[in-house]
């Protein structure tokens, strides 16, 4: 079984390596996060062993140590970095491309699922405190001595790689829809004719309750009927929060001030999270899972989506995406709009359709594709000169409020939009979602020649191979 998975392993490694010695041969949705996820596991860029470095400041040279901005895998726990986020990520792109795996490649398909099976394992031995998934905590595989005080070459942004108990409502949220997706994946294939034993059955379950469950707890402020940024137990998230990025203070916050901020990705992801743990819910037939145990019920849930979208739309108290282009992004701190806000919020907007408009036989249609309209018109790249980009593809920051100069293409912003168009087909938009198709593409295309791995670099602006622009590729292509 051993040899198989490598040979599998070696034969999509050459698949990739060949697609980019030239032209790249698939545009396949399929194929190309087959190829990320490949790529993302080739770590060769490792650094020769030298130990790594704890919590402590100790190093540990019996262990070979790797590189934190350049080796995304570590073969020993099946993680990729030690962030939660990106780890979901690669698992629902991993479930998701499984399932797209017909009896021809059964091999391959037990491959992903393996795979997925060992970050959530990881995940929940690494990151989870019973209470909520840590930010980021260190497994001892990577090596931290570049973050101690005066290292030489600190990486970029070096604070997103330092350890943090903080509780994050996007990162619970893309772990409960991992969980939720792993949990009825493998309820199905115990019914077949894979192996599944009862006690991973039961530990599963077990498991996607209690993040369910705890989402719920720690998140979902009932007094204002929103998520909260960070968990309840940890203060909910005020204007005092330090950047996660930047480990300062929020800028143009006086210190005698706090206030409680709320921001539309969170209350995003936690619909999209919501629905996948409502599938769980109606799932009815699943071997021992008590749905009567549980923290909240269908109809309650249901409930809270509705809520959620409804203040996701609302002008008054709410976030105002009802008018898209008058809408905030935050609520509480004032903070310029992006499309990775927007995006998110729209496309969970999207797969709660039903929810929002259950009277609509066609839910919503209309005002969906008016508010799409509305932020193509402020994101979409426009013609410049005698460069003729006025399609498909879309910057971060809106137009009119900064110029192309000052502006940034990221992957993730062009892979959301990808999935959104894909999800207004799915709807039953009758508007032209295919427009941009071909420039999306060819966009990725050009931020995935310069690597031999076939790994996208984060943006036209940025040419450095990083690990979130693949994992939101590779999991955007083929969820939701």
């Amino acid at each position: 079984m051993k040899s198989m998975r490598f040979l599998i392993q070696l034969a999509s490694l050459i698949t990739v390596v060949d697609s980019f010695q030239g032209s790249i041969k698939s545009r396949s949705p399929t194929d190309v996060t087959a190829q990320i996820l490949t790529g993302l596991r080739d770590n060769n860029n490792n650094n020769p062993a030298k130990g790594t470095t704890t919590s402590s400041g100790t190093q540990n040279p019996t262990i070979k140590s790797l590189n934190l901005e350049t080796d995304f895998y570590d073969p020993s726990t099946g993680l990729h970095s030690e962030g939660v986020w990106h780890n979901a990520l690669v698992g629902i792109a991993s479930l998701q491309l499984q399932n797209y795996q017909n009896d021809e490649n059964e091999n391959e398909c037990e491959y992903e699922y393996e795979y997925a099976s060992r970050i959530a394992d990881s995940l929940y031995k690494h990151a989870w405190d019973n209470c909520s998934f840590r930010r980021r905590s260190w497994s001892g595989n990577w090596d931290h001595s570049s973050l101690l005080n005066q290292a030489e070459n600190p990486p970029e942004q070096a604070n997103y790689y330092r350890e943090s108990d903080e509780h994050r409502c996007v990162q619970h949220g893309m772990a409960l829809v991992f969980w939720s997706k792993f949990l009825l994946e493998g309820s199905k294939r115990s019914t077949h004719k894979h192996s599944h034993s009862t006690e991973d059955a039961l530990k599963c379950k077990m498991r996607q309750k209690r993040i369910a469950d705890q989402f719920l707890k720690e998140f979902w402020d009932e007094s204002v009927q929103k998520w909260t940024t960070i968990s309840q137990s940890q203060g909910g998230g005020s204007t005092l929060r330090v950047s996660a990025s930047a480990a300062k203070q929020t800028l143009g916050v006086s210190e005698d001030t706090q206030l409680p901020y709320f921001r539309a990705v969170d209350q995003a992801i936690a619909v999209l999270a919501c629905l996948e743990h409502l599938k769980v819910l109606q799932q009815q037939n699943i071997n021992g899972y008590e749905t009567a145990a549980l923290h909240v019920s269908e109809e309650r849930l249901i409930g809270i989506i509705q809520t959620t979208c409804r203040q996701i739309l609302c002008p008054t108290n709410g976030f105002g995406y009802e008018n898209i282009r008058e809408a905030k992004n935050y609520l509480g701190l004032d903070r310029n709009r992006n499309f990775w806000h927007d995006g998110w919020t729209f496309l969970a907007l999207i797969k709660a359709r039903q929810y929002i408009w259950p009277l609509d036989t066609n839910h919503g249609e209309v005002q969906l594709v008016a508010m799409w309209n509305t932020l193509v018109d402020m994101y979409q790249v426009t013609s410049s000169g005698s460069v003729d980009c006025c399609d498909g593809t879309f910057w971060h920051w809106p137009r009119e409020m900064k110029d192309e100069l000052s502006n940034v293409r990221y992957c993730g912003d062009n892979s959301l939009a990808f999935a959104i168009r894909r999800n207004l087909a799915f709807s039953g938009s009758r508007s032209d979602t295919r427009d941009g198709e071909e420039e999306f593409w060819r966009f990725i295309d050009g931020l995935r020649q310069g690597d031999s791995r076939g790994l996208a670099s984060v943006a036209d602006a940025y040419p450095q191979v990083r690990l979130h622009p693949n994992t939101e590729l590779a999991a955007l292509l083929v969820w939701p």
